[in-house]
């Protein structure tokens, strides 16, 4: 019996830790999902923002967003209209980063409603840190206010 009762409390102890284990990967993933779905107002572009992140060591922000309604989220797209962030905190422009083979940033004369697409910007000297605002502006497209993750 005593072999019994030395047990139990160690497989209780082991329950706890696992509810308390699984209720933080619940909170967790629950969080996640929550801010990446948090509207920021750009419906007038016809996107829907997915992301913002700072990526590749601090050098580049990545932004990912859905398409909405094709024929307004086209300036996103296209070559011809140059995409910036602005800054809000200095003003200062982020422009689209550039390779070898061209400019990072999916281009296509027809959007897909629903399609996934990225820009990356270059983020110069690490100015530009997540918790920090940022301004979205392609031809008549401008989404203010997006924080960057």
């Amino acid at each position: 019996m005593k072999e019994s009762r030395g047990a139990r409390p160690r497989e209780q102890k082991l329950f706890r830790l696992g509810i308390l284990m699984i209720l933080s990967l619940a909170w967790g993933c629950a969080a996640t999902q929550s801010g990446s779905h948090e509207p920021w107002g750009q419906k007038a572009c016809g996107i829907e923002i997915r992301s913002l992140r700072v990526t590749g060591g601090g050098g580049f922000l990545d932004l990912r967003f859905r398409v909405l309604e094709p024929e307004k989220a086209s300036t996103l797209l296209d070559p011809a209209a140059p995409a910036t962030l602005v800054h809000e905190p200095t003003g200062k422009l982020l422009t689209v980063a550039s390779s070898k083979i061209g400019k990072l940033r999916q281009r296509t004369a027809q959007p897909e409603t629903g399609r996934e697409y990225f820009i990356l910007f270059r983020n110069s000297g690490g100015l530009v840190r997540p918790g920090e605002k940022v301004s979205l502006a392609a031809g008549h497209c401008k989404v203010e206010g997006l924080e960057v993750q």
